[in-house]
Formats: C-alpha cells, sequence, structure tokens
C-alpha cells in the first residue's frame, strides 16, 4: 500500500468511529415513543369570525392588528360619547385573553347577505350583533354580560376588517360600561 493509501484508509475509521460514536452517545438512532401534536392554540377567543358566520365569507386574519383597521373607533354607547382608539381597543382585547384564557363570547344577529366575490371597499353594516360573554368558558351557566353592537365590515385587500365598532352593553359593571371599553375592570 502506498503512503496515501493508508491516509485515506486511517481517515475512512476514523469518520466512521466518529459517526458511531456520536450516533451511539445520543440516542439518535433509538427508538422513541411518539409524542402527541401540541393542542392547537385558540386563534379567535373571542369570536370575531362569528360575525361573518352566516354569510359565504371569513376573516382571512384574526390578529387584531389586521382584524381592526388603522382607523378603527370603538364607541361605549350608553350615557356618554367616549371614543377609544384601536391601540386601546386591541390593548383591552388582549389584556381580557390573558386575564381569561378561557373566555367565551358568542355572536348572534340576523342573516346578512354578502357577495361571493365582493369589490375591494365594500362595506357590510352588521346592526344589532348580540353577543353573550361566558367567564371561565361555561355555556351552561347564564352569561356574564350580554349586549348588542353596531359593527361596520370592510373588505380591503382581499380580506375583511372591522371599520367601526359601537357597543350597547346590557349588562354592565358597577362602573356602568361596556365588558369591551377598556376602562372596564375585567372581575364581574
Amino acid at each position: 500500500m502506498t503512503i496515501d493509501a493508508l491516509r485515506w484508509e486511517r481517515l475512512l475509521v476514523l469518520v466512521v468511529a466518529l459517526v458511531a460514536a456520536v450516533g451511539s452517545g445520543c440516542d439518535m438512532f433509538s427508538v422513541r415513543d411518539s409524542e402527541y401534536p401540541a393542542a392547537p392554540a385558540n386563534l379567535d377567543p373571542l369570536g370575531f369570525s362569528d360575525l361573518l358566520r352566516s354569510t359565504n365569507q371569513r376573516f382571512t386574519r384574526l390578529d387584531y392588528y389586521d382584524l381592526f383597521m388603522p382607523e378603527t373607533v370603538f364607541v361605549y354607547r350608553q350615557e356618554t360619547y367616549d371614543p377609544r382608539t384601536r391601540a386601546e381597543l386591541i390593548s383591552r382585547l388582549r389584556n381580557v385573553e390573558s386575564t381569561d384564557s378561557a373566555i367565551l363570547v358568542e355572536w348572534v344577529w340576523a342573516d346578512t347577505t354578502v357577495p361571493f366575490f365582493p369589490e375591494e371597499n365594500y362595506r357590510v353594516a352588521l346592526d344589532g350583533a348580540r353577543y353573550h360573554i361566558y367567564l371561565g368558558g361555561d355555556r351552561t351557566q347564564l352569561p356574564d354580560y350580554t349586549g348588542y353592537s353596531d359593527i361596520g365590515l370592510v373588505y380591503v385587500t382581499g380580506y375583511w376588517s372591522i371599520a367601526y365598532w359601537y357597543d350597547y352593553p346590557e349588562s354592565t359593571s358597577a362602573a356602568g360600561c361596556s365588558f369591551f371599553n377598556p376602562g372596564f375592570p375585567l372581575s364581574p
């Protein structure tokens, strides 16, 4: 054998030994139990996808920054006109989710007709969309909060967004404002 062939032979033996040592040392090739997939996160804990339930449409983006248009205004319409910005509303909704991960919001209203292929800037008014809020997610009990909302939807660049939201709570806290209002306390 030549010196070069010996070097290649030693190098090959060294590589095989190294691969065997690494492979056997970390159980890479051992049989393992299969793992169950993680439960999917609730991508819509406050039920906004229900707003288009009676149509042939759906929200394609449920992240709040995509769901609410930049100029979205939330207005609590009980005794005062106190408009809230998109940023305030998003902050409130995220606080609600983090405080009660099992919260359930059901939206119910009369059927709404929407074209199968809406044109750009097509607008739909969901007037009187009723909601029931169940803290802890238990629908077998009476809802903790109820009310109705007038919600304006607009179809922009291929997806639906909320343009405005006027809230008319029927049940309120001692503070007397809407559950969705950023100033409302998070416990009943």
